[in-house]
């Protein structure tokens, strides 16, 4: 290049890139649900510098089978769940010991209350897991410490909910009995690796609430923290005097613990020990999981492409891995760190349902004060089974859907709303069938 002086000299210049194409650009397969498929995809570097190429999923989504309407999930645990050893408080304050040490706000218990469903299990993705077999809070059933600060505590062992890797916590949400005036409440994470006592207990992430005068209700509290492959995730509320954790009586898969050093119960105790059997704190954790698309797996996940060159990517899709049947899609994107937009592949897998399945499913409306039918999003319908449970959340439209096998016979469903009174119904899974089962919820309006 020649420079001339007092002109300007245009020089173009062309840098070497990496340039990076996929074919075919769509996967898709149908399976029976526990089976598998696979496919194949061509990676090719068509630019002018080598590549360094990383294959993952980036998306996914999920449809049931047979419905156009979506229902927010709280996963129960599946089976037995894994006990943890405490280690007794000597001099622990019990029942009876009103005033100092634990004990009800004074009030009568009463009728169980639904509380309204919080934003995290409102929202698409995630996953929510609990121990508690109902949402409602009931008045008057909750204990905490007289003297001071207490702590309410539960164990989620992570296997026991069939999440794999990490478990990535966003929200924490919990029943609120009372809150007698404004205050400030402590949402804790920790990973426990011994027996249940705070010497064993790691924090993972804390984060703190302010709760106004309130009654009969849930709080959702966005805290972080990540559990690790196959650990045993502890969730502590802590609070002052004047509140009160929502509870109830229904069943619980796994025991209520609490704490107080003002209390002489410096480690967690189950309240049951203290002489509450039926304090069952309603409390609830929303996480991602660090295998967001477990039924696909692609290899190899990396590799190095120079100019010209191409190579195939395997992709396995194992339905064993998913527990509804529906439509299951996810982007798998090609990312070559370069200039020019990353390449994907749309994989779509569509699982039909076993032979001895059939699908619960209907909607949940409410008659209004006003005479006015209304569908209800964010109703919990509860579905009582004779081998698990499972709590769904109602959509925008009021609907909830849910597949299960004929050995989940014979079904109880609960549906409740915020306002408005229990309805509950008997059930039946029918092979290969839809049964429908509609509530028309009647607001309370005395």
């Amino acid at each position: 290049m020649t420079v001339v002086a007092d002109a300007v000299t245009r020089q173009d210049v062309e840098l070497a890139a990496p340039l990076l194409t996929v074919s075919p650009g769509e996967l898709s397969r149908e399976v029976r649900m526990g089976g598998s498929r696979s496919g194949t995809f061509t990676v090719t570097n068509e630019g002018t510098a080598p590549a360094d190429v990383e294959v993952a999923p980036a998306s996914s989504d999920f449809e049931i089978l047979g419905s156009a309407g979506s229902a927010g999930i709280i996963k129960g645990a599946a089976g037995e769940v894994t006990e943890v050893s405490t280690v007794t408080s000597s001099g622990a304050q019990g029942a009876g010991q009103d005033g100092d040490g634990f004990g009800r706000n004074g009030k009568r218990v009463g009728t169980p209350v639904t509380p309204s469903a919080p934003p995290s299990l409102l929202a698409d993705g995630g996953t929510t897991i609990t121990h508690s077999s109902s949402q409602d809070v009931t008045p008057g059933n909750s204990v905490a410490c007289g003297a001071g600060v207490t702590q309410w505590l539960r164990t989620f062992t992570l296997e026991d909910f069939e999440i794999e890797g990490e478990f990535a916590v966003t929200n924490v949400s919990f029943g609120v009995e009372i809150v007698e005036a404004a205050t400030e409440a402590t949402v804790n994470l920790y990973e426990l690796d011994g027996d249940f006592e705070y010497a064993n207990m790691t924090l993972l992430g804390s984060s703190d609430v302010a709760l106004e005068a309130q009654e009969l209700t849930m709080v959702d509290v966005p805290v972080t923290g990540t559990a690790s492959p196959g650990s045993t995730l502890v969730v502590e509320v802590v609070g002052e005097p004047g509140f009160f954790v929502g509870s109830n009586a229904e069943p619980e898969t796994a025991p209520s613990y609490i704490a107080s050093d003002d209390c002489n119960t410096p480690e967690p105790t189950t309240v049951e020990d203290l002489g509450f059997p039926d304090m069952h704190m309603v409390l609830n954790v929303t996480g991602e999981t660090t295998v967001e698309v477990p039924w696909l797996d692609v290899q190899p996940p990396a590799f190095t492409l120079e100019p010209g060159a191409s190579a195939t990517v395997q992709v396995g899709m194992d339905s064993s891995r998913v527990d509804q049947p529906g439509t299951y899609t996810s982007a798998v994107v090609a990312d070559g760190g370069t200039p020019y937009p990353e390449p994907r592949v749309q994989v779509s897998l569509s699982v039909t349902p076993p032979t001895s399945w059939g699908k619960i499913a209907g909607t949940v409306t409410g008659v209004t004060c006003d005479d006015e039918t209304v569908p209800l999003e964010g109703a919990f319908v509860v579905i009582d089974g004779s081998e698990y449970d499972v709590t769904l959340v109602t959509g925008p439209e009021g609907g909830y859907a849910r597949w299960m096998g004929v050995s989940n016979n014979r079904l109880t469903l609960l549906s409740s709303a915020t306002g408005y009174p229990p309805e509950m119904k008997n059930a039946r899974i029918i092979r290969g069938q839809t049964v429908v089962h509609d509530f028309e919820l009647n607001e309370f309006c005395g």
